[in-house]
């Protein structure tokens, strides 16, 4: 500080020497006529002597310097010592009367000019100050547009006000920010100090403070309403700066928030996506109802299970899936105990076609979050095969009790069976002559029942012990005739053919075919109870042959119809059941089908397919 405040000093006195030495050599250049004069130069005091009115003018020269160095004061001094300096010339020298007022006339004027230079000086200052002030507003707001940080801002603001001052060397800056202080190099508190407080609002921010380093304040002086200017461009760029920073730093976190949203809503997609396929790929039936049993989704397998189109099953209800009779179990039983709990059972279902199927269901009720039951799902799933393996189970293990039944006992009753046969002959042979009539029939009674019982383990036994069959071709129009040759028809049964004229072969073993033929007249001659008509018809379908025998008799009731080819089932007061099934196995045996359709009173038709023969001699 005291090399600045030297130079200071020194930069001064080097103007008054300079003003010095003008004005003495102005006053030499004034006085040199007055000097020629002395010295008996007349030559050039007459030279002189008629230019002397203009050799004033110089004096303008220290006054004028004086005038744009130090201003008013410094040129109004330069002008009084100037003319002081030409009154003795007027008083002493000059020949003219008037010479004292011209003197002082001539001091006004030099007065005047100095004071007019210092005036344009001062303006020019001031132009100066104030563009270099509008400049720092300007950099200072270009400073707060650039900067990314309040720090940066304030590092710029602090150098940007330092060089706006005068003798900026002098000057020094200090801003305080919250916790924050940016201040000048070498920045040291001084009493005389502008400070101004940074106000946004109610809001204070902080401070800012102006120092010089002279042990006088005046190049401060003036600068209080620059300094608040500043205060306020200082206040709001930092306001808007926090702001900013706010905003971003609330910009980020919203960005991250959006970020870590779509990332959770691509997972919950894929996790939706995942659970849609699974729905849609799953074998079972799958359907959503609302709490009264209406239905709002089926999956693919739903759709395809029952035949009807998504947009048909979401008009419909839950029971309308259902077979009539099970309606009222489904609106009683199964929705009420769906809002609560599980429910699981078996149900006859009904397609679009009619056609009815067993379906095992499974319900139970769907929760939202807050636990409240808003909908039932429902789990189908067609049991059909499941059954149908099911009952051929159950064939199996009554087919095996049959087999065993038939070994065991099938000996053991052909023995007494025969015994009795014999004991029945004898008797016949003694008591031919002497028995009455009555003895008589009921020894032949005893005969038949006797016959009866053979043919009961004799079917017993074959069907435990059928043979593979043995293939040939066989003429399906004459087997049929064959056959009908085999069994007794009562004279009151009326026996029809229609027979399709050159039938083809089909690939078959004859004795078991007209075994099971056979089985199927007796039969309907049976069910007839002797009087009735019973027709035969021959055709060919496609790829097989085909056979139908239908009688007038009384009929099998629908409950019925899956259960008559079943080993041990009948309705017949004699008989075990074993005919029917006989004749399945005969003709399943063979490559062939048989089907039924009976109507209670009406009557039964037995369709019975066999493969035809292709031309090189295998069945198709």
């Amino acid at each position: 500080m005291d090399k600045k405040a030297k130079g200071t000093r020194v930069w001064v006195n080097r103007h008054l020497w300079c003003i010095a030495a003008l004005t003495l050599a102005c006053s030499l250049f004034y006085y040199l006529d007055a000097i020629f004069g002395h010295f008996g130069w007349t030559a050039g005091e007459d030279a002189l002597g008629k230019l002397h009115d203009f050799q004033g003018l110089v004096f303008f020269a220290p006054v004028v310097y004086a005038a744009y160095v130090f201003g008013l004061r410094g040129a109004l001094l330069v002008a009084l010592v100037s003319m002081l300096i030409l009154y003795p010339y007027a008083i002493f020298v000059a020949s003219y009367e008037d010479g004292l007022y011209r003197t002082s006339a001539f001091g006004v004027i030099l007065s005047a000019v100095g004071a007019a230079i210092a005036m344009l000086r001062s303006s020019d200052e001031q132009r100066r100050r104030s563009m270099n002030e509008l400049r720092s507003l300007y950099d200072l707001g270009k400073a707060a547009e650039e900067s990314t940080s309040i720090d940066r801002f304030l590092t710029s603001a602090v150098r940007i006000i330092s060089s706006t001052m005068q003798n900026s060397e002098m000057v020094k800056v200090r801003i305080t920010v919250r916790d924050s202080t940016f201040e000048s190099p070498d920045f040291v508190e001084h009493p005389g100090r502008i400070k101004e407080s940074l106000v946004v609002g109610e809001d204070v921010l902080g401070t800012i403070e102006l120092c010089s380093d002279s042990k006088r304040s005046t190049h401060l002086a003036g600068c209080q309403t620059l300094v608040k200017t500043f205060a306020e461009r200082i206040s709001g760029a930092v306001r808007r700066l926090e702001l900013e920073q706010s905003l971003k730093v609330y910009s980020e976190q919203l960005e991250e928030m959006v970020e870590q949203r779509t990332r959770d809503l691509k997972d919950a997609y894929g996790q939706l996506r995942l659970l849609s396929n699974t729905v849609k790929s799953s074998i079972d039936g799958i359907t959503l109802a609302d709490m009264e049993g209406n239905l709002t989704f089926a999956n693919e397998a739903a759709q395809n299970m029952w035949g009807y189109t998504f947009d048909e099953l979401i008009r419909m209800k839950m029971p309308q899936l259902y077979a009539a009779q099970e309606a009222a179990f489904l609106e009683r039983e199964v929705i009420p105990a769906s809002r609560t709990g599980v429910w699981t059972g078996e149900l006859n279902a009904v397609r679009k076609d009619g056609k009815k199927f067993p379906a095992l269901v499974t319900t139970s009720p769907v929760h939202d979050d807050e636990g409240q039951t808003v909908a039932i799902v429902s789990v189908h799933r067609d049991i059909t095969e499941t059954k149908s393996m099911r009952d051929k189970l159950i064939r199996s293990e009554r087919l095996a009790a049959v087999g065993e039944l038939a070994s065991g006992v099938g000996h053991e009753l052909r023995n007494p069976l025969n015994v009795i046969r014999n004991c029945v002959y004898l008797l016949n042979m003694t008591l031919a002559d002497t028995a009455d009539e009555e003895t008589l029939n009921t020894l032949k009674l005893l005969d038949q029942q006797v016959d009866i019982s053979n043919k009961i383990v004799t079917d017993l036994l074959n069907f435990t012990r059928v043979r593979p069959p043995s293939l040939a071709p066989v003429d399906l129009n004459s087997l049929v005739n064959e056959s009908l040759t085999w069994v007794v028809i009562p004279e009151d049964i009326a026996v029809s053919a229609d027979f399709t004229p050159a039938c083809p072969a089909v690939m078959a073993d004859a004795e078991q075919l007209g075994r099971a033929f056979g089985n199927i007249i007796s039969n309907a001659l049976q069910s007839m109870n002797g009087s009735g008509q019973l027709k035969v018809i021959t055709g060919v379908a496609n790829d097989h042959a085909w056979v139908t025998f239908e009688d007038t008799g009384c009929g099998i009731p629908e409950e019925n119809l899956d259960k008559v080819f079943q080993p041990l089932f009948t309705t017949k007061p004699k008989g075990i059941g074993l005919g029917l099934a006989i004749t399945r196995g005969l003709i399943e045996q063979n490559g062939g089908a048989i089907e039924i359709a009976s109507q209670v009173n009406r009557g039964t038709a037995f369709t019975i397919k066999l493969p035809v023969i292709e031309q090189g001699g295998k069945p198709v």
